[in-house]
């Protein structure tokens, strides 16, 4: 059976972005370059980062609750599949970012080659959050409109 990722089954969503997070944070702290300053500082970026695009859009995405529920659903899943979409490109930009001339410090490029995914995961759970608060309040309505019937 095919399950989507925004399905409520899809096993191990949190893992995913847990073990993304870890794995960027470890890359950031290995980087070869990079002074003792930086190379503490650089995991606590990636973490912090995606802690701050998980809060930004799960935020965003409860104003916009207050939209009709179309609109609302529509951008939830919009935000989710965006930041899908932007992981499966990821690799087509890690070579520009990695043979840029200098326009990026070396601390930046370590930041964008290992916090992207993080932070684009970590946004998807953001609005996966969203959708699913979003489809259990719809079933509490469906539910609450079931017993009212019925009394």
């Amino acid at each position: 059976m095919n399950m989507l990722p925004h399905d409520p089954g899809f096993p191990y969503r949190r893992r995913i972005v847990q073990i993304a997070i870890a794995i960027g944070a470890l890359a950031a702290l290995v980087w070869p370059g990079l002074d003792l300053g930086r190379r503490i500082a650089a995991p606590c970026a990636v973490v912090l980062t995606s802690a701050i695009a998980y809060a930004f859009v799960l935020g965003m995405l409860k104003l916009l609750s207050y939209l009709p529920r179309v609109v609302f659903v529509l951008y939830s899943y919009a935000f989710f599949y965006g930041r899908i979409v932007s992981i499966v490109t990821y690799p087509f930009f890690v070579s520009s970012i990695w043979t840029d001339p200098g326009e990026l410090s070396q601390f930046e490029k370590v930041l964008w080659l290992t916090g992207v995914v993080p932070m684009s995961l970590a946004a998807a759970a953001g609005a996966y959050v969203a959708i699913d608060s979003e489809r259990n309040a719809a079933q509490q309505r469906a539910a609450g409109a079931v017993r009212n019937a019925r009394a």
